[in-house]
């Protein structure tokens, strides 16, 4: 009986000890996971000093500028290489013609020219670029001078450089005076200059190429017009008012009464395109003048003398055109020693789109009309 009893309680004993459960193991915990670094961000483009877009891949950037006076009597149309120039000004001489000088930094061009001679304007504009090469085909003796006593000059004229120049056939001189950048850099006197040019100018290459587009106010449907008139005392909704764009598709001037030069906005390619005389202004490549950036900036202008005088210290107006849009202000340049910069009226820096730059000195007493 007890032997029974004896077993009875150990099967008990065996039978709780089976359907009592296993306890769960403690889990390990995961080895971390090592984080991978995030790759660098790409680095930024390296741009243009003179137009702020990005520069050619393998074109040397601490390069000095060089600078060309071309013609612009109706003898030395069309030009040749213009229209890869960086920056160009255009400048009034004696019987109210023009004349251009471009500025090469990243732009290159193979046919150059016409080349003319200098004034005395030229290295007051061209000092805050420095260093920078200038080719010319001569000068009067002061302005000659004025030129090699310029410092950061680098006075590269016809004259003692004569292998880079050539006159052409098919054009009487003293419109047949050619060149080009290679030619000119490849002087002597050009080999030993380096370093990148200066400007005041400040571009922003993340401007759009277009401007804003003013959005249509909806359309009533045939129900709220309804609505509307059987119900006058109901309050109208509020309109939203279009966006006001400042005029700035057009830019027009003379600067001495004679042939009227303009620039109207090409929204498809972004730029200023440039006529004169009422017909497209376009080089010997075929290629229309234009800018992505245009400036009408007034100077004084001393006519007393065989040439006219140009300042270009001091203040006064400016309207800067760029993307379809026009901005009022003024320049400013308080020395030769300066940069030339440019604010609007309400003292802000005007930032310009990246590209090339159109620079008209207009006399401070010519008009001007922007559409």
């Amino acid at each position: 009986m007890r032997l029974r009893l004896f077993v009875l309680v150990l099967l008990v004993a065996l039978a709780a000890t089976a359907c009592k459960s296993d306890p769960e193991p403690t889990p390990t915990p995961d080895a971390e996971t090592p984080t991978e670094a995030a790759p660098p961000p790409p680095p930024e483009p390296i741009r243009c000093p003179l137009t702020g877009a990005e520069a050619p891949e393998g074109l040397d950037v601490n390069r000095p500028a060089m600078a060309v006076k071309i013609d612009n009597h109706p003898a030395a149309r069309p030009q040749a290489g213009l229209e890869t120039a960086d920056i160009v000004y255009e400048e009034l001489v004696e019987g109210g013609l023009t004349r251009f000088m471009g500025i090469f930094h990243c732009g290159d061009a193979t046919d150059l020219g016409p080349v003319r001679s200098a004034r005395s304007v030229d290295p007051d504009l061209l000092v805050q670029y420095a260093p920078v090469l200038f080719a010319y085909s001569g000068a009067s003796p002061n302005n000659l001078a004025k030129v090699q006593r310029t410092a950061g000059v680098v006075d590269l004229v016809h004259g003692s450089n004569g292998p880079a120049y050539a006159r052409r056939g098919g054009r009487s001189a003293p419109h047949n005076l050619f060149t080009s950048t290679d030619k000119i850099r490849s002087r002597p006197a050009s080999k030993d200059v380096t370093g990148p040019p200066q400007t005041g100018i400040v571009f922003n290459p993340k401007l759009e190429a277009t401007p804003p587009a003013a959005e249509p106010a909806p359309e009533a449907t045939a129900t709220e017009t309804t609505a509307t008139a059987a119900t006058p005392e109901a309050t109208p909704s509020p309109v939203t008012p279009p966006v006001v764009i400042p005029p700035g598709n057009k830019v027009s001037f003379s600067y001495s009464g004679a042939a009227v030069v303009s620039y109207s906005w090409d929204p498809a390619s972004g730029k200023y395109l440039r006529s004169q005389g009422g017909s497209p202004h376009k080089a010997a490549s075929g290629t229309q003048l234009s800018g992505a950036n245009v400036v009408v900036m007034k100077v004084p202008v001393d006519r007393s003398g065989s040439s006219p005088e140009i300042s270009t210290t001091g203040t006064g107006e400016a309207t800067v055109l760029r993307l379809g849009q026009a901005i009022h202000g003024k320049w400013v340049r308080a020395s030769l020693a300066g940069q030339t910069t440019f604010v609007d009226d309400a003292g802000q820096t005007i930032e310009f789109a990246a590209g090339t730059t159109w620079i008209n000195l207009l006399p401070s007493d010519r008009p001007y009309t922007v559409e």
